[in-house]
């Protein structure tokens, strides 16, 4: 108890006025002794004689205090707020309200109450006494706080107070984790009611998209199963987890909301839902893309805070950071990340280029992408980004029209696509890195076309079906393609025509074939398999043609274009025998020497041919031989029986002019 003491130096009061100052003094004390020693029944009788008296706001308060005392809170707390409510400044009332609030939220939190949670702190905001600080002292229940808001039915509040939360502690997951599943159950909740459910979804897809690229996360979630199972998930298992969550948790159940919509001829609903599956592939490319790059800034240049979070374009939109974002990753260094450079500036862009990449690239759905890039402002469609995204979706465009056996069409996008990235390329002339990634593209490009090109040339020849794949590689060669990569697209068309050219000898179509074989040689001068063909079109041209001179020419051909071919020597053989004869037979009687000699060159010529393997000095062995009239030992040493009737020949024409030459 407190005792009255005369201050020093003061001025004695007139013995009326401390006398009752003694008594309100020494009845406050008794109050207080009331409260203190637990007799509230005394203490509630004796209020009832200070009604309306100055100590009655004294005796309340502690009788407040002994309610407390005996675990009556709300008891207490109803009398303290009707003190507050009469007096604001009443500090001693605050103290005490403000402490049994306190204990009220613990208790309301531990039962789960949280309505009335969420009423008490805020309760205890507005009761605090001016020298505390609810915040800090309020600050271990701010877990709770979203929490009563949530089960309060205000999402938005609850949002809002976790992410306050996040932005001031960035590394807890939790929050991450309770965002996520705020916004995707409040999603799910709207489906088919007439709130429009792409708000909160989108959320959902950003906080969803942030959590799976958390490793904190993940080794935190690894480390509870492996507590609660008794092993721990092989990295394997867990690594195919978190790539496969987002699609079997976001886009399957987003496709599915969408093909309902359409059963029910909900086009609205619908797009909403397209939209969404978008956004949510957008989400994990660009998260993905930001992952990247925090491994490829500069030491000293790593961001802190949010940003140090793998998050996605909703992500740092919804957290209003995405501007610093675009900033930081002109960090990025382009020698060591072109590409990554690249696509922060596609996926990140406020102008929806990152879209249009998705549809182009992730969805294949290369048409809707193009259109939605012509409808951007002209800004962005005139960027070095959009030139790389069209090229890129011309490319997509093409693949698709070859599943769809519209090759020549298709030939016509990946035309297009090359000179996009042509152009594209020329944009780039201040980065060297940039200009590398366009040159990578116009190499894919014209990988793609002549892949795509020599399987449908392919499946033509199979289809015997030669002329179309010989046209299709004509019109991919067309293009403008660097030497190197149409390379392959000749030699394609070198052996197709040589195809051809085979099957129209088989069918005697002898101009068509020696046309395409022809062609090849003009292509690729020295083509083996064209040289090959043409001279076997030559010979049987050769083994047909009844004029000698002209036959003698195609077998002549036919040996230039395959040396050491011995059938095309022994043909000629033949031919050159048989003009021999027919120049013999056609000479008017007598013959002279100089006739005779005319056909022995021509016998002399064929026997000395390589097919026959006669060495040179063969000739005179020969002619010495009919000159003595020794054919026929002659004719018993040769086993060729092609050789024969031109030997034969030859030595009855030597024995000839000799009788000529004698006058016989």
């Amino acid at each position: 108890m407190t005792e009255l003491e005369p201050k020093p130096g003061s001025r004695p009061a007139p013995r009326a006025s401390r006398a009752g100052r003694f008594a309100s003094l020494a009845e406050r004390q008794q109050l207080a002794c009331l409260a203190l020693t637990g007799r509230r029944e005394a203490l509630e009788a004796h209020l009832k004689s200070l009604r309306d008296s100055e100590n009655d706001a004294v005796g309340r308060y502690h009788l407040a205090l002994a309610l407390a005392q005996e675990a009556r809170v709300r008891d207490a707390l109803g009398i303290l707020r009707s003190l507050i409510t009469e007096t604001p400044a009443n500090a001693q009332a605050r103290r005490l309200a403000y402490r049994l609030l306190i204990h009220e939220v613990e208790c309301a939190a531990r039962a789960g109450e949280w309505p009335t949670v969420s009423q008490l702190i805020a309760e205890t905001m507005d009761m605090s006494p001016e020298e505390v600080d609810p915040a800090t002292e309020l600050n271990r229940f701010k877990h709770v706080v979203p929490l009563a808001h949530l089960r309060a039915g205000r999402r938005s509040q609850a949002a809002q107070a976790w992410e306050e939360q996040l932005r001031a502690n960035p590394s807890d997951f939790r929050l991450l984790h309770n965002l996520a599943l705020l916004h995707y159950w409040w999603a799910r909740g709207l489906d088919g009611g007439s709130e429009n459910p792409k708000a909160p979804m989108l959320a959902a897809i950003a906080y969803w998209t942030a959590l799976v690229h958390s490793d904190a996360f993940w080794n935190n979630w690894s480390q509870n199963r492996q507590e609660a199972w008794g092993f721990r998930l092989p990295s394997g298992e867990l690594e195919a987890l978190r790539s496969s969550f987002l699609e079997e948790h976001l886009d399957l159940w987003l496709q599915s909301r969408v093909d309902h919509a359409k059963r029910h001829k909900n086009q609205t609903l619908a797009q909403t839902y397209e939209d969404c599956l978008t956004a949510a592939v957008l989400e994990r490319v660009s998260a993905a893309a930001w992952h990247k790059a925090l491994g490829l800034l500069p030491t000293g240049k790593s961001p802190r805070g949010i940003l140090s979070l793998p998050g996605g374009v909703l992500f740092f939109r919804r957290l209003g950071l995405l501007d610093e974002l675009r900033q930081r990753s002109g960090d990025v260094p382009e020698t060591a990340g072109a590409e990554c450079a690249l696509q922060l500036r596609i996926y990140f862009s406020n102008d929806g280029l990152g879209t249009a990449a998705v549809l182009m690239q992730e969805q294949n759905r290369p048409d809707e992408g193009l259109r939605y890039l012509s409808t951007l402002p002209e800004s962005a469609r005139s960027s070095v980004e959009a030139a790389y995204l069209r090229a890129v979706g011309l490319d997509r465009k093409a693949i698709l029209l070859v599943s769809q056996k519209k090759v020549i069409q298709a030939l016509e996008a990946w035309r297009l696509a090359h000179a996009e990235a042509r152009e594209g390329n020329k944009k780039t002339v201040r980065s060297a890195a940039c200009a590398a990634l366009f040159k990578a593209l116009e190499r894919s490009i014209s990988e793609q076309l002549i892949r795509e090109t020599q399987k449908e040339a392919g499946r033509l020849r199979k289809a015997e079906r030669l002329d179309q794949a010989i046209g299709l590689l004509e019109k991919a060669l067309e293009l403008p393609l660097a030497p190197e990569a149409s390379a392959s697209l000749f030699e394609y068309l070198c052996i197709y025509l040589c195809d051809r050219g085979d099957s129209k000898t088989r069918t005697e179509d002898f101009s068509g074939a020696r046309a395409d074989f022809n062609r090849v040689l003009k292509l690729r001068p020295g083509h083996a398999r064209a040289k090959s063909g043409l001279a076997t079109l030559l010979n049987n041209l050769g083994c047909r043609e009844q004029n000698h001179d002209k036959a003698i020419a195609m077998f002549e051909e036919a040996i230039r274009l395959t040396p050491g071919n011995r059938t095309f020597e022994k043909n000629l053989a033949v031919e050159l025998n048989e003009k021999a004869y027919a120049m013999f037979q056609g000479f008017t009687q007598p013959v002279t020497t100089s006739e005779v000699g005319r056909c022995i060159g021509l016998l002399e010529r064929a026997v000395m041919l390589p097919c026959f393997d006669l060495k040179p000095e063969a000739l005179g062995v020969i002619r010495a031989a009919a000159e003595a009239d020794m054919e026929e030992s002659l004719y018993r040493s040769i086993n060729d029986e092609e050789l024969l009737p031109v030997l034969r020949n030859l030595v009855a024409l030597y024995q000839i002019r000799r009788r000529i030459q004698r006058g016989f």
